[in-house]
């Protein structure tokens, strides 16, 4: 995930976007393992993400930045519900 964030090059919400409406496709009237998750990214940060489990893999499908080292108010958590 770090990485995928960290490459300038590229458009995250257009190539989500897209990628997103091709391979959920392929999930239509299946059952899913949806996973809610919290990856740090820095001393500050920690990403909040929604992502389907495809074998022992999550594909992240929606994501949020958090604070890492503050509490969570509810309009912290209502920014990032919005994302999710």
């Amino acid at each position: 995930m770090q990485r995928f964030i960290a490459n300038d090059r590229l458009e995250v919400k257009a190539c989500w976007d897209h990628f997103l409406e091709n391979v959920l496709a392929f999930w239509q009237k299946k059952p899913v393992m949806l996973v809610l998750d919290m990856t740090p990214y820095t001393k500050e940060a920690t990403i909040v993400y929604l992502g389907i489990l495809v074998q022992s893999r999550i594909l992240p499908i929606a994501w949020c930045v958090m604070p890492q080292q503050e509490s969570w108010d509810a309009r912290t958590m209502g920014d990032c519900e919005s994302a999710l």
